[in-house]
């Protein structure tokens, strides 16, 4: 009886083990296999696939059929004459994720796409939704947004109005190259369509209200050289929607052609990747995480604080650069089975505990990463700049080596005024490429510095003498002098007639 005891406990205490392991042997194989895999170029210290996670996956020619007439349109000129009926859609779609889970790993996203997700019944949605999670999938719906309350509601709750999952994750598509919206068939400006928008955010928050079930949206939105400019403002009047994700695609030649249109290759990823670094307000340092391939995505990860979005890392920021690759170590692997397994939802916080007794060492630098995040999250203050070779900050260089601390003294002479400003700096000896780019500079040099700004103070200006550059002066003067030339020029007129 004894022995049966013990036997016992150690089973119980041998699955707990495994149930709250950072990282199953599965999972750790499955992304080492991910990582093998990938390219030599993008295997860089900020590439998440591999390391935190497998990747992209999704659904693929199961249901292309679709109700909108889009340009670009990405389906396939007869996508709409294929069978999307119920049961070829669960028995398909899982067929997909046991290749998925066979091949890629035992835990992943995966896109419920390929056509118009809510042109399936409700009832065959959510059983496509359960079977996905049966493989170790996360699904995300792809839909374009106008779909009925009523719909959503048959998707998530049972025949008694009990909730089918606890948590849903939606995309909603939305921009002027969509038509056939109801209330907006050919809407001219994204203004126009935020009314939907927001109607289609709402929805998820009611569902949260009266059922309890969480939600992830996502914003999707095609960019064209005719909406580019209005990726700004979508951002802005969005962002207290209740979306998570903001993805912004610029228009491709894929799919039917007889819906393509001429001159989306003018309009480049820094075309619109400026736009989204205007709405957000803030530079939006893509080389913090990658995901992929940056040069066909590029991501930040953040926080809207108000009006204003806050990135996580700085890419800029040596020590927020090492806190990454501390987290990459920390919490490896995709880590998103108890969020399938929804009756497990403590999971995610004993596995997190477990990283971190494991790794003692990042609890402090963990702490000094969250002090620069809430610094930002404060006030955005950040000076860098390139230390050229003849500025020779040295002393500094060293002071800083055992204290960050410093203060900057900035004068305008010109307008006799003075600021002192205080923070907190890094100097890397060694700034990449990109990062150089960023600045102009080539060549060498002695290092980035970065501060952060945490007070400033001006100072009484009384004592401080005018200085003048020569370009000012000669731009106060420039008038004086054309008059003069003018005046000197006038009297040789004048001095050569007398003569004659």
């Amino acid at each position: 009886m004894v022995y049966s005891a013990a036997r016992l406990a150690r089973s119980v205490i041998r699955r707990i083990d495994l149930a709250t392991r950072p990282m199953t042997t599965e999972a750790a194989d499955a992304v080492a296999r991910r990582w093998h895999g990938l390219p030599e170029h993008v295997k860089t210290p900020a590439q998440i696939v591999g390391r935190r996670s497998l990747g992209c996956e999704g659904t693929h020619g199961v249901f292309p059929q679709c109700d909108f007439a889009c340009t670009p349109c990405y389906h396939s000129t007869d996508a709409n004459k294929v069978r999307i009926d119920g049961e070829h859609t669960v028995r398909e779609v899982s067929r997909q994720m046991a290749f998925l889970q066979a091949n890629r790993g035992p835990a992943a996203h995966a896109q419920l796409i390929g056509g118009e997700v809510s042109l399936l019944a409700a009832e065959d949605h959510a059983a496509t939704i359960a079977v996905m999670r049966a493989h170790g999938r996360m699904p995300m719906s792809f839909t374009h947004g106008d779909i009925d309350e009523a719909y959503l509601r048959a998707v998530a709750l049972d025949d008694v109005g009990r909730p089918r999952f606890r948590s849903m994750a939606f995309a909603g598509h939305f921009d002027t190259t969509m038509r056939g919206r109801r209330g907006a068939e050919k809407p001219t400006t994204e203004a126009e369509l935020d009314p939907f928008r927001a109607r289609f955010a709402a929805m998820f928050a009611r569902l949260k209200v009266e059922h309890g079930i969480s939600s992830y949206l996502a914003h999707n939105m095609t960019v064209t050289p005719d909406n580019v400019g209005e990726v700004a403002g979508v951002i802005r009047r969005c962002s207290a929607m209740g979306y998570r994700m903001f993805s912004f695609q610029p228009a491709a030649y894929v799919g039917n052609e007889t819906r393509w249109h001429e001159g989306y290759r003018t309009m480049t990823g820094d075309d619109v990747w400026a736009e989204i670094e205007r709405g957000a307000g803030v530079r939006l340092p893509y080389g913090a995480i990658q995901f992929g391939d940056v040069r066909c995505n590029r991501t930040c990860w953040g926080a809207w604080v108000g009006e204003r979005f806050v990135p996580v890392f700085d890419d800029l920021v040596p020590a927020d650069l090492a806190a990454r690759d501390l987290f990459y170590v920390v919490f490896p692997g995709n880590q998103i089975g108890s969020q399938i397994g929804e009756q497990r939802s403590w999971l995610p916080i004993v596995r997190a505990a477990r990283s971190v007794v494991s790794h003692p060492s990042s609890i402090p630098v963990a702490l000094r990463w969250a002090a620069r995040f809430v610094r930002r999250v404060i006030d955005t203050a950040r000076l860098a700049w390139v230390e050229q070779l003849g500025n020779r900050q040295y002393i500094t260089a060293g002071n800083m080596s055992h204290d960050d601390r410093l203060a900057i003294i900035a004068v305008d002479y010109r307008t006799q005024r003075r600021v002192k400003m205080y923070g907190r700096g890094t100097l890397d000896a060694n700034p990449s490429a990109e990062q150089l780019e960023r600045f102009g500079i080539t060549g060498r040099n002695d290092g980035l510095m970065t501060v952060e700004i945490e007070a400033i103070s001006w100072n009484c200006p009384k004592y401080i003498s005018p200085r003048f550059t020569l370009e000012h002066i000669n731009n106060l003067t420039s008038s004086l002098t054309n008059r003069i030339a003018q005046l000197e020029s006038e009297l040789h007129t004048l001095r050569g007639n007398q003569m004659r």
